[in-house]
């Protein structure tokens, strides 16, 4: 039987936020489906360096890390991080959230956009030059405000808290996409919106990041938000930490997990009036690595093939054929992103004929290749890419069947992907889809049923840019 080690996590408990409460929640659960780690919460436990723990779990600090190394105890940082100040961190990735909330207030529509972020918070900076780099790509420009991240502490400061937030609203040029670092902030944004007559999303969209779900279903516009993953991070921390324990794994290098998008009524500018090409695009996102025929999309809407045409052309101006293609990219540069798979691979996975087929799309919407994306992006994958991580990336966040992902990873059967997962995991692969998978098995030939429509969630189909 595996030794047992103890691990301290290191967070206050007291009035603890929700990133702090998921991360521990993603702790015990590792612990719990593993039964390896004993879990003790210990806000100091840099100071019971003692022998009393073998790891410690909690934020990213170079100082923590250090007095923990001097004693020989295993440190893991579950926040984030400026990159190279910190030997193991575990975290959300703040360039990626700062793409993918550009790309979804593009492709809601807006031309015009503004950043709210908070002073002194390397992640938010991080985020913000993520933002603001994708939206240039496309030739627009950004109005960033960033406020102090104790706003909230005086309450004498909120009534002018508040004026800051209108005039600042009355200045920005309308339509307008804003994205704020905060759930919180985004909701007082609204608030502040709606007070000055402003409509939400027509004249202010907006969007959160932390998907904290009472503060974004909250009356009257619900608040889109990007769920930035805090219990798988507490997850993979504990996964890596009990690694370095039993010597498994390196005792260093950073892993920065993908967010996902939560699209409410706060963002929901373009196919808001119009539920057919809503599902033909929900449709196309979920089946885009197969060969999708008009009449069957048109099925997928319940419109006639015709009618989806026409409706899908006046909201998208663009024809369906061009959207799959569109997808199919979006896919792809999933898969450059945050695999090591090679690029014939990738183009089979993603629906293109050949690899040539794949470049030659890439050319043309990106005027780029693939191999110069890959190299270019700011996150990679970890340099020493194994078989059975990638695996695990394309059953979480894609719906190929698992005899494909055996093929894609190079072990040919299932019979050998089950025996590596059985041997390292403890679990079967199409369990590990069923607990942490965005697409159940069985999803490429049954469409799953379309969410309300306050409320349709996206994953990384759409297209992640260029991080700085």
């Amino acid at each position: 039987m595996s030794q047992l080690h103890r691990i301290a996590l290191m967070f206050d408990l007291d009035g603890a936020s929700k990133q702090v409460r998921e991360i521990a929640l993603g702790v015990q659960r590792f612990a719990k489906a593993h039964g390896r780690l004993e879990v003790v919460f210990d806000s100091v436990a840099t100071k019971h360096l003692d022998g009393r723990y073998q790891g410690i779990l909690g934020p990213a600090s170079v100082r923590n890390y250090g007095l923990a190394k001097e004693r020989g105890v295993a440190y893991a940082g579950a926040t984030f991080a400026d990159p190279g100040k910190q030997h193991l961190v575990v975290c959300e990735s703040p360039w990626l959230i700062g793409v993918l909330a550009a790309r979804h207030l593009l492709a809601r529509g807006y031309r015009r956009f503004a950043f709210l972020g908070l002073t002194g918070s390397s992640f938010s900076a991080a985020a913000e030059t993520s933002f603001r780099a994708a939206v240039r790509r496309r030739g627009f420009g950004l109005n960033a405000v960033v406020i102090s991240s104790c706003y909230h502490r005086l309450p004498r400061n909120l009534p002018k808290f508040f004026t800051h937030f209108e005039r600042w609203l009355d200045e920005l040029p309308k339509p307008v996409g804003i994205f704020a670092i905060r759930d919180a902030l985004g909701r007082y944004l609204v608030q502040a919106a709606l007070r000055k007559g402003l409509r939400v999303p027509e004249d202010v969209g907006v969007l959160g990041a932390g998907n904290d779900e009472a503060v974004c279903e909250a009356p009257p516009v619900p608040l889109s938000s990007l769920d930035l993953n805090w219990e798988k991070v507490g997850y993979r921390a504990a996964q890596r930490l009990e690694g370095i324990l039993d010597g498994s794994m390196p005792p260093s290098g950073n892993t920065y997990l993908i967010p996902r998008l939560v699209a409410r009524r706060s963002t929901a500018l373009d196919v808001r009036d119009d539920e057919a090409v809503s599902r033909a695009l929900d449709f196309i996102a979920q089946q885009c690595h197969r060969r999708l025929r008009v009449a069957e999309v048109a099925r997928a809407a319940g419109v006639s093939a015709r009618r989806l045409l026409r409706r899908f052309y006046a909201a998208r101006r663009r024809t369906i054929a061009q959207e799959v293609t569109l997808a199919r990219l979006a896919r792809a540069k999933e898969l450059l992103h945050t695999t090591g798979l090679p690029h014939a691979a990738i183009a089979r996975g993603c629906g293109f004929s050949t690899a040539r087929r794949m470049a030659r799309m890439f050319q043309k919407h990106e005027h780029i290749s693939p191999k110069a994306w890959r190299a270019r992006a700011a996150v990679r994958p970890p340099s020493s890419v194994y078989p059975l991580d990638q695996a695990k990336v394309l059953l979480e966040r894609t719906d190929y069947p698992i005899q494909l992902i055996a093929m894609l990873t190079g072990y040919g059967t299932i019979y050998r992907l089950e025996k590596a997962f059985l041997e390292q995991e403890q679990t079967t692969p199409a369990e590990y889809r069923r607990r942490y998978g965005r697409h159940p098995e069985g999803a490429r030939r049954r469409p799953q049923p379309r969410p309300e429509p306050e409320e349709r969630t996206y994953d990384v189909e759409i297209a992640l840019d260029d991080a700085p």
